[in-house]
């Protein structure tokens, strides 16, 4: 196979077998032709796509790849055995992320892109979601919506039936909280927990609105939850002061 190092290397004829990209490799793509880029052993490379390209990535051994998906691209990636991905996607693109072995992949969505991911083996990811963008894990309940400011670490995503079973999730996870004092691990402890983007808080819907938790925190020093806070208007500065807040732990 090929080493390339530049994205002037990768330029029309495109190669007819798959290439490698060499440890410290910045590749731009945005070619309608085929190409397969390998990246191997402990190489670290950066590969951006555009417009309508739809190029296959392989990510193996110890490699890490950085990528950016732009426009309407379409990239497939493969990553596997020790590997790491970190993932943005911007535009309309619509790259296929798949994880497997002990991998890890690292996804910030953007603007209106629709990433896919799968996760196999002992693989982990994390999906950050931004803007209108909506990516989706293919262990996500059918029809389930990523929303803004939503973290998955591999969490259970699921929908409570009412408020009272999402109250009561919440009180779970804050239990949770006081065993470990990590917002993470107590996600992923806790059913139906969604971390978000703002420390120390963390949502659970269900069927007809969203209960918000927050964790203790510097300026916040007991925690809290509210079933108002996000419905019928999302959740800002605003909303936050305005809420019904009911405390889980008694003032000091």
């Amino acid at each position: 196979m090929r080493v390339v190092r530049a994205t002037a290397e990768l330029v029309a004829p495109a190669p007819d077998e798959p290439v490698v990209a060499a440890d410290g490799a910045s590749l731009e793509w945005d070619n309608d032709d085929e190409l397969v880029i390998v990246v191997e052993g402990d190489a670290r490379v950066s590969l951006v796509t555009g417009r309508y390209s739809r190029p296959r990535v392989r990510c193996v051994g110890r490699a890490r790849l950085r990528l950016e998906t732009r426009m309407a691209s379409a990239p497939t990636v493969n990553v596997e055995d020790h590997a790491e991905a970190r993932v943005r996607t911007y535009g309309r693109s619509t790259p296929v992320l798949r994880a497997e072995g002990t991998a890890r992949v690292r996804l910030t969505s953007f603007d209106e892109s629709r990433p896919q991911l799968s996760t196999r083996g002992s693989s982990q990811a994390q999906v950050i979601v931004q803007d209108d963008s909506r990516p989706y894990w293919d262990d996500w309940p059918a029809g389930w919506t990523a929303r803004r400011s939503e973290i998955y670490l591999g969490q259970r995503v699921l929908e409570f039936g009412t408020r009272e079973d999402a109250v009561d999730a919440a009180r779970i996870l804050y239990e949770e909280w006081n065993r470990c004092h990590n917002r993470y691990l107590a996600c992923l402890r806790t059913p139906g927990a969604i971390v978000m983007v703002c420390d120390d808080v963390v949502d659970f819907r269900w069927r007809e609105g969203t209960v918000h938790l927050e964790l203790p925190a510097p300026f916040n020093p007991r925690a809290w939850y509210s079933t108002d806070a996000h419905d019928p208007e999302p959740y800002c500065e605003a909303r936050r002061a305005s809420c019904t807040r009911h405390y889980l732990e008694p003032e000091e």
